[in-house]
């Protein structure tokens, strides 16, 4: 029976943000020879990854970007794509943004960053901007605030005070020292909900890994969910499995790989 796997990308799939082991390589490639669907879900947007599918040569069945705003089909094609209102940008902005912070904003296909020195974000050309103002004839879907200290414990207290401020009109998730904030309502949970319906693939059938807090959404979506040993002792208490690798992922409990 059809089986769904669908991963995050950053510290998931993608190891140091730059590349894919030859062993996970070579389990997707032996989910895909038994006709799996594939699915990746991550908090980039479509022109982050754009580079990076075609160096692997992936066959992606679906994209789950901007933590569930921008959903697309293997063949590029526009599922699903909500945006952010620029008046909510430009508050959030407003009352958190300093020069501790850097700030990105993207539409799904177009990158833009606030002016400062080069970020740490691959694979993308992003535009800069002197200023939003510059940006409001855009839809964006996301904008993402990486602090550029080490503190997870002040950046979640951030994330939770955006939530509660705007939380009728974004959603905010930490991801480390990033916080990723897309409309209301998206989520990578809905973009796997999404899949399972679309390919008629049972809860049952369906597995997810991630390692950070924008992937709790899809660990509830699918019944076997996943996470690493690495991860935060909190974050695998929400995932069903603690594995090393994706690798350990697709062949012991995917495939059933005896070996």
């Amino acid at each position: 029976m059809k089986k769904l796997f669908v991963t995050d990308l950053d510290g998931t799939l993608l190891e140091n943000h730059v590349s894919i082991t030859e062993e996970n390589l070579d389990y997707i490639k032996k989910l895909k020879d038994l006709k799996h669907c594939f699915a990746i879900a991550t908090g980039r947007a479509y022109d982050h990854i754009e580079a990076l599918q075609k160096q692997y040569n992936l066959d992606v069945d679906y994209y789950i970007l901007l933590n569930g705003a921008l959903i697309l089909d293997k063949r590029g094609s526009v599922i699903n794509h909500q945006t952010i209102p620029m008046s909510t940008i430009e508050a959030i902005v407003e009352e958190f943004y300093n020069d501790d912070w850097r700030i990105y904003f993207g539409t799904g296909f177009k990158s833009f960053k606030l002016n400062f020195e080069e970020g740490n974000l691959v694979n993308a050309n992003n535009i800069v901007i002197e200023g939003i103002e510059e940006i409001k004839q855009e839809n964006i879907s996301m904008f993402a605030m990486n602090y550029k200290k080490e503190d997870t414990k002040y950046v979640d207290e951030m994330c939770k005070k955006i939530n509660n401020k705007f939380g009728d009109k974004i959603i905010a998730y930490r991801n480390v020292s990033f916080i990723d904030i897309v409309p209301a309502g998206c989520s990578k949970g809905d973009g796997v909900d999404y899949i399972k319906e679309k390919e008629r693939i049972p809860s049952e059938n369906t597995f997810a890994i991630g390692d950070s807090w924008n992937d709790v959404s899809m660990f509830k979506s699918a019944q076997h969910s996943f996470t690493f040993k690495r991860a935060e002792k909190e974050l695998q208490s929400k995932a069903r499995y603690v594995v090393d690798t994706v690798a350990e992922c697709i062949g012991k409990y995917i495939l059933e790989d005896a070996s």
